[in-house]
């Protein structure tokens, strides 16, 4: 692999996906900005030229372009482990998308260094060491922790920064990488995509939430009107994905999808730890529940005790 120019001290910033990437360059470009730190972009594909320029108009100062490399988990790890040698930033933020979750630990502790995993929010203290907030005990609590060792590895959930407007002012440098891959140990047999919804909630700016408070799956349609009228998409709590009635890709939580939409209406939810964890970041919440007790209310900028229907 031939060796690209080496900023003086860096944050390395990757997703597989280009809008979590962009996700990742806002996050390394808010710890960036004020220091001296540099925000390199590394991108893995057919498409690697015009990612980069894309990287440059959303906050990289340089792009590091694995061309012709298909990004598959060990692709992924090889290529990163082998431009994280030769770069040796002090940070590297990667978005926690299924293939990144895997790729963080596995580089990490390939590394033999410290990492974090589903990180909430990043900062840097004065030491200049990286204090990362994440949720412990299933949701329960948020931790912050400090990461100390060199280079710093997280992986930062979907979600949680949003992408800063496109600059095609900003400029930037762009360096081509060969990476020695040994042979695939893994062959794909057959791919299956899982259901999936027309809509991508992450990007919804109004969101309806279904939770267990709804009678019946054929109620779904009043939620869904509710939704419609008000230029929305229609999500839900884990129950439902469990009981059939909505696709994986509509559920909101820990395990599902993290949201920030303006208008949150959650009707019938209650509230538990793990579907909080996916719509906190919503600007307005709204909650409609039965029960005063609801945990729901606690998060709700406006609480209407009633039934939903």
């Amino acid at each position: 692999m031939s060796e690209p120019d080496r900023p003086s001290s860096a944050i390395l910033a990757f997703s597989e996906r280009p809008d979590v990437a962009k996700e990742m360059l806002a996050a390394a470009r808010q710890l960036a900005d004020g220091s001296a730190l540099r925000v390199v972009s590394l991108v893995i594909g057919e498409d690697g030229p015009a990612r980069a320029t894309e990287a440059i108009a959303f906050g990289a100062d340089n792009v590091v372009v694995a061309s012709g490399q298909s990004p598959n988990m060990s692709t992924v790890l090889e290529v990163l482990d082998q431009v994280v040698q030769k770069l040796e930033p002090s940070i590297v933020l990667i978005g926690s998308t299924r293939v990144g979750s895997e790729v963080s630990a596995r580089l990490a502790q390939r590394l033999r260094v410290a990492s974090a995993s589903e990180c909430l929010a990043l900062e840097l203290d004065e030491a200049g060491d990286l204090v990362v907030e994440r949720f412990v005990y299933g949701g329960r609590f948020v931790a912050k922790r400090a990461l100390r060792s060199a280079p710093k590895v997280a992986a930062v959930q979907v979600g949680r920064y949003e992408a800063l407007p496109r600059s095609d002012e900003r400029s930037g440098e762009t360096e081509e990488v060969s990476p020695d891959l040994p042979a695939p140990t893994v062959s794909v047999i057959e791919r299956k995509e899982p259901e999936r919804s027309e809509a991508d909630i992450g990007k919804a700016e109004v969101i309806i939430s279904a939770g267990r408070g709804l009678r019946s799956k054929e109620d779904l349609a009043l939620l869904q009107s509710l939704a419609r009228a008000l230029g929305g998409e229609l999500a839900g709590s884990r129950p439902l994905v469990e009981m059939q009635w909505i696709s994986r890709d509509r559920q909101v939580g820990l395990s599902g999808r993290t949201v920030r939409p303006r208008l949150y209406v959650a009707c019938g939810v209650s509230g538990q730890i793990e579907h909080i964890a996916g719509m906190r970041p919503s600007r307005t919440v709204v909650a409609i529940n039965t029960s005063p007790d609801a945990p729901i209310h606690n998060e709700a900028d406006y609480s209407i005790v009633d039934d939903l229907y």
